[in-house]
């Protein structure tokens, strides 16, 4: 009869569709994640760690207004509610020296309120500051990495049942 044959057709359709999707999903389950690292080249003298902050009001932002330099680029490495931080500079220059001086003076402040200490950091510290820096941004490229495996852990855990179409008259 005609509608047998047509729910015959339907329900060989949609467990054809059901076959491929499965395929693909064999595919992606076969796919691994490389190892993903960040990499810098950092310079001498671009850094300098603050001390003494102003846990309520300080932020990136007014951290970064205060640390303006010409023609150098500068970061903050901070999060709110934390009393130390740290500047960080594109490239080294004399004006870095000069910019914790002041703000060691109270020259400059951040927020209004001056910080404790302010230093340009060198040698064994400024190392071990870099190598922590270049460890927490390879840990967030990796998470950044394996967003599409976490969906891909939560698909294979999916069965496709058996489809089977069905007309109610």
């Amino acid at each position: 009869s005609y509608w047998k044959k047509f729910i015959e057709i339907k329900t060989k359709h949609k467990q054809q569709q059901n076959d491929k999707f499965g395929n693909k999903e064999k595919k992606r389950k076969d796919f691994e994640h490389p190892a993903v690292e960040f990499k810098l080249d950092w310079k001498p003298g671009c850094v300098i760690e603050l001390k003494g902050l102003d846990t309520k009001t300080c932020d990136r932002e007014s951290i970064r207004a205060a640390a303006k330099l010409e023609n150098n680029d500068s970061y903050a490495d901070y999060s709110r509610g934390q009393s130390d931080g740290a500047i960080r500079f594109s490239e080294p220059s004399d004006e870095i020296k000069k910019l914790a001086d002041k703000l060691n003076t109270g020259e400059i402040k951040i927020t209004n309120s001056a910080v404790l200490s302010a230093r340009v950091l060198e040698g064994e510290e400024e190392q071990s500051y870099w190598k922590k820096f270049i460890e927490i941004k390879t840990k967030h490229k990796q998470q950044q990495n394996d967003k599409f495996g976490n969906k891909e852990k939560k698909r294979k855990d999916f069965e496709h049942p058996a489809v089977e179409f069905k007309l109610d008259w």
